[in-house]
């Protein structure tokens, strides 16, 4: 399995304090039957501002620790980039890293509470300039989760949806789990990752989701989700993915009991 969103760098943002607690997520991770890790740091304005050189040096220095100690994990580059005007400028200037440094798919954190208007041309911007985002777990996020119509338009219009393991398994409680699952029927999610940030409170795991995903989506859709989709966005490539299956409309409650008249 692949891991598109992991905090495992040390001491640059919320995630692994030092390069042993990053030890500690990668053995982990090995353990779940992770083969490779995005390492993808905050990006959020005066907080974490990890930008691509900062990145790059600090995996190419965890990869060695981590070969030096005998781990089989594979590293990427990435960085989780919360969302702000100058970010197109600052992906074209190549001054903030895509996923893999590959040049194609952006992870996207959208702001904690609020949303912009007209969030649909931002992500039409980036799509202008070359770079698909890939949304960090929306379903984690409050407004979202009262409009979900709003995710199927961005999907529809280019953009991929990652969703957190634990969401599906319930541990951000049971409205988020539902939420999650009714994404899945609809087709609205692309990537599980873990977003670890610890080696066991959010820690690097994805067999249990996999295995959740698979009971409503068959093993080989589910596979996708954690191997051949993650796969294609490091590598940078066009990534086939399912048409989203549009929300039902509900009909009128009398006849729902009744049934339609003629």
């Amino acid at each position: 399995m692949i891991d598109l969103h992991s905090h495992m760098l040390p001491g640059v943002d919320d995630g692994a304090p030092d390069l042993e607690a990053a030890l500690a997520m990668a053995r982990a991770a090995v353990q779940d039957g992770i083969t490779e890790v995005c390492c993808t740091p905050h990006y959020i304005p005066q907080l974490y501002e990890n930008d691509r050189r900062t990145v790059l040096d600090a995996v190419t220095a965890l990869r060695r620790f981590l070969a030096e100690n005998g781990m089989p994990l594979t590293l990427h580059a990435g960085c989780e980039i919360r969302l702000h005007a100058s970010m197109p400028q600052a992906l074209r200037q190549n001054k903030l890293l895509t996923l893999g440094d590959a040049g194609r798919y952006v992870l996207v954190e959208l702001p904690p509470h609020a949303l912009p208007l007209r969030l649909e041309d931002f992500f039409w911007e980036l799509r202008g300039f070359g770079f698909t985002p890939v949304l960090a777990h929306p379903e984690r996020h409050p407004f979202l989760g009262r409009h979900p119509g709003l995710l199927f338009k961005w999907v529809r219009a280019g953009a991929l949806v990652q969703i957190t393991a634990g969401s599906l398994l319930g541990h951000f409680g049971k409205q988020v789990r539902e939420g999650t699952l009714r994404l899945l029927e609809h087709r609205l999610v692309h990537v599980i990752a873990s977003d670890a940030h610890h080696a066991k409170e959010r820690a690097p795991a994805l067999s249990l989701a996999l295995d959740e995903a698979a009971k409503r989506l068959g093993k080989d859709a589910a596979r996708d989700l954690v191997l051949t989709v993650p796969r294609c966005i490091l590598e940078g490539k066009i990534c086939e993915v399912p048409e989203p299956v549009p929300r039902e409309k509900r009909r009128p409650f009398w006849r729902r009991i009744f049934g339609r008249t003629t």
